[in-house]
């Protein structure tokens, strides 16, 4: 098994030795064992955090994993007025739904429940598949 205690948000020189794909939710990380394709990987930090895509998780060894962030089913919410994009925004906040801000939509991860909401209230949606970066939140530090 491999052990991690420490990690890169970007631009790795170490050798990378294994990749691994995680959704949004598996990002956020403080102890956890892990499957790669190739190892099992025994997560160690000693508080939690968010890996993005492209980042890497540091090897007791000095070696890197790149961590890789899984396409998923996501709701684009177009955004086609500055008053219906402070209403959708209002909308997904209230509801403490993590959210993916663009210049022209709002993307947030598929839930049939808000699909149904959002179309009921007139907004023009996409299930589209793609990475899935949101905002963090106003305690989470992972800028």
């Amino acid at each position: 098994m491999i052990h991690v205690e420490s990690y890169l948000k970007e631009n790795c020189k170490l050798s990378i030795i294994d990749q691994i794909v995680l959704k949004y939710q598996d990002r956020y990380l403080r102890k956890k064992v892990l499957n790669s394709k190739k190892n099992k990987i025994f997560i160690n930090f000693k508080t939690a955090v968010y890996l993005s895509h492209n980042s890497y998780l540091i090897t007791n060894d000095d070696k890197a994993i790149q961590v890789i962030a899984q396409k998923e089913k996501i709701i684009e919410i177009n955004i086609n007025n500055p008053v219906k994009g402070c209403e959708v925004a209002w909308h997904i906040g209230n509801r403490h739904i993590a959210a993916e801000v663009g210049k022209k939509s709002i993307c947030i991860l598929f839930d049939p429940v808000i699909w149904k909401m959002l179309i009921k209230l007139g907004y023009q949606v996409n299930k589209i598949n793609k990475i899935f970066e949101p905002l963090g939140g106003a305690y989470d530090h992972k800028h």
